[in-house]
C-alpha cells in the first residue's frame, strides 16, 4: 500500500511540473506583448521630443531675424526651412532620433512646409 502511494505522488509531481510549464507559456505571451509595446512607446516618445526640440530651436532662430516686408519674410522662411530640414546637419536630423530626410517631400504637390502661427 505504501509503495502505491509513493508512485501516485511521483505522478502528481510530474503533472504539476507540466502544468506550470503550460501556465508559464500562457503568461509569457501577454508579458512579451506588454514589454514590446512599452519599447515602441519609448521610441515614439523619443521621436516626438526630438522633433519638438528641433522645431523649438528653429523658432528661436527665426525670432531673431528682422522682417520688414513680405520679401524679407519669404527669405527668412526659406532660410529657416533649410536650417530645419537640411539632410546633413539640419535641426530635425540632429534632434530627431528616427527622422529621415528621405521622407520629406521637397518637390511636387503636396510639399512639406513649415507651419506658421499668426
Amino acid at each position: 500500500m505504501r509503495l502505491f502511494r509513493h508512485h501516485c505522488l511521483g505522478v502528481r509531481r510530474a503533472a504539476s511540473r507540466g502544468q506550470s510549464l503550460v501556465e508559464f507559456a500562457l503568461v509569457l505571451i501577454p508579458l512579451m506583448m506588454i514589454f514590446t509595446s512599452i519599447l515602441q512607446f519609448a521610441v515614439l516618445f523619443s521621436a516626438q521630443v526630438g522633433i519638438t526640440n528641433g522645431v523649438r530651436e528653429a523658432v528661436r532662430e527665426a525670432s531673431a531675424i528682422p522682417v520688414a516686408n513680405s520679401v524679407d519674410a519669404a527669405t527668412a522662411s526659406s532660410r529657416i526651412y533649410t536650417i530645419l530640414t537640411d539632410s546633413s546637419a539640419g535641426l530635425l536630423k540632429r534632434n530627431g532620433s528616427s527622422y529621415s530626410t528621405g521622407a520629406l517631400v521637397t518637390s511636387g504637390s503636396p510639399r512639406t512646409q513649415v507651419c506658421y502661427y499668426s
